[in-house]
């Protein structure tokens, strides 16, 4: 049995050689490999055969073509033989030449290039000349139109990198591929040809410095790495129980009270929203309501049912006072300060939380009570789901949507997204319904949970699309989120607790289910840590007791 296992081994790696050399796609050549295994071998020396098979993937340099270092891996990718290499005398080139939008796409490459590779590449305002140069069109292209704006075309040749997409958008998602291809090979790019798309169009973190502020050189941190990984969604939970950071003109208290331990401005926040748009990254806030509101409601008490001072919470956990929904003067208060967010975030949408209401003061208030004759639910959900289908009447006049957690699922306002953290059967239950989802259940994508608990194999395991959805309804799931909550993440951890695991998520939501590899993934991971390492990202993951 011995001799027959090695002999397959020998086999599968003059096989997998000769593949390599010849220039095929080294992750899909690396499972063609390994399924000839599994088909060969069914007992015996299986496991050792595939530890060999999966160092001989990642370590086989000298020989042949390392696997490309990409992450999220793209949609399709074709090999030709030669390479291109980056030099002093490469230009970079955008097309339309006086368009400031692709001026700002290749100005970010170039920082990202002359910090990562070493070397400064000159606009060239000009247009394409002879030489070796990197460009950037936006062109006319059915095939890159029918998969969305997001989508581009790269092509490598000797004489440089050639990126065409429909729409900016698409230029900035293939300059990261690039970036990625530059940084990992110091300059030089195997000759190759990639079309590229996403699978998604909701790709987002969730970063919560309500429960710990988080500055704003840490959140800008957070988006610049986000975004090369093809992330465009940063989901900004602002307020909380233990702060409000969102500085209000209009009710200044809320800050000077809720944010007693720090806040954003509205420049600050302005110009956080501006370094998200010049990376494709949205900044969705989210202003916790009802419940979670108890920093609002140490600033503004006569909120409540009872109208009794309370203190912003000092500890993690839920907390029984709420907005009241029997009040009229909570709608009005509500209308101003949403319309004073939406004027910041152009977001459009703005997520009200609306999960774990523990109120306990709603039934004995007299004017809850007389509201409540009216539901078709009773008791404190019939009065939440008043409260939220209210308050949808602003986001509506304003031409935006809510987005909701789970727990309102069934009673969803008009036009809401339901973001599913507790279970996939809640996203299937919107779905029915007609509503969009966002997907990021609390295991495995709540990434204040330690590794050791929630592990990188079981993240990219995990899909957003609940099993046996048809087609049709498939379309409603928007995608998902990797949601690090802050209790226990002071801004020291972020970055630790983030990495390797968002790379996952990353690669869930952009490459197509059918090209997704486990193997392949940890082959590539290697390659793409040490950009990050590069760039000052820490991995060491530190996490005392994860959230509990």
């Amino acid at each position: 049995m011995r001799t027959a296992t090695f002999q397959y081994f020998i086999i599968f790696l003059a096989q997998g050689h000769l593949r390599l050399e010849a220039g095929i796609d080294r992750p899909k050549g690396c499972v063609r490999m390994r399924n000839i295994l599994e088909e060969k071998m069914k007992k015996g020396m299986m496991k050792v055969v595939l530890a060999f098979y999966i160092l001989f993937c990642c370590a086989l340099a000298g020989a042949a073509q390392q696997p490309l270092p990409l992450i999220p891996f793209p949609a399709e990718v074709e090999f030709a033989a030669g390479a291109f290499r980056l030099d002093e005398k490469t230009s970079l080139v955008v097309s339309p030449a006086d368009s400031a939008e692709l001026k700002t796409i290749a100005g970010i490459l170039q920082d990202k290039v002359r910090t990562g590779v070493g070397i400064s590449v000159p606009m060239s305002e000009a247009g394409m000349k002879a030489g070796k140069s990197i460009s950037l069109e936006l062109v006319s292209d059915p095939e890159l139109a029918l998969h969305g704006g997001e989508s581009y075309r790269l092509k490598v040749s000797a004489d440089g990198i050639r990126i065409s997409a429909v729409q900016a958008h698409g230029l900035f998602n293939g300059t990261m591929t690039a970036l990625q291809l530059l940084e990992a090979g110091k300059g030089e790019v195997p000759c190759l040809s990639i079309f590229d798309y996403p699978r998604f169009s909701h790709r987002g973190i969730l970063i919560d410095p309500a429960r710990n502020f988080l500055s704003v050189a840490m959140v800008k941190q957070v988006i610049d790495k986000m975004s090369q990984l093809k992330m465009n969604v940063l989901h900004f939970h602002l307020v909380d129980d233990q702060g409000w950071r969102f500085e209000s003109k209009i009710f200044p208290k809320l800050q000077q009270i809720g944010g007693a331990t720090g806040y954003y401005t509205q420049d600050q926040l302005r110009d956080l929203v501006a370094y998200g748009q010049a990376r494709y990254v949205t900044i969705m806030p989210e202003i916790e309501m009802p419940g979670h509101s108890r920093a609002m409601l140490a600033a503004y008490p006569e909120l409540t049912c009872s109208g009794e001072k309370v203190e912003v919470a000092a500890h993690r956990g839920i907390f029984t006072t709420t907005l009241c929904p029997g009040k009229p003067e909570v709608y009005e208060f509500l209308d101003k300060l949403l319309k004073e967010v939406a004027g910041i975030f152009p977001s459009y949408y703005i997520h009200t939380g609306s999960d774990e209401v523990a109120a306990r003061d709603w039934e004995s208030f007299a004017p809850n009570r007389e509201l409540g004759e009216n539901l078709r639910q009773k008791g404190n959900k019939g009065l939440q789901c008043y409260f939220i289908n209210r308050v949808n009447q602003t986001f509506l006049g304003m031409g935006r949507r809510m987005t909701v957690w789970d727990e309102m699922v069934d009673c969803l306002p008009e036009g809401s997204r339901v973001q599913a953290w507790r279970s996939i059967k809640a996203a299937e239950t919107a779905v029915d319904a007609g509503h969009e989802v966002v997907v990021s259940l609390i295991n495995p994508w709540y990434l204040d949970y330690p590794e050791w608990l929630w592990k990188l194999k079981k993240v990219y395991k995990f899909d957003p699309v609940p099993a046996g959805l048809g087609a049709e309804k498939h379309k409603l799931i928007a995608g998902g989120e990797g949601c690090l909550w802050g209790e226990s993440a002071p801004e020291e951890t972020i970055m630790p607790k983030l990495f390797p695991r968002i790379m996952a998520i990353a690669e869930v939501l952009w490459s197509p289910e059918e090209s997704r590899d486990w193997r392949s993934f940890k082959c590539r991971k290697k390659s793409v840590q040490k950009i990050f390492e590069d760039q000052g990202v820490k991995f060491f993951l530190y996490f005392p007791l994860g959230p509990f």
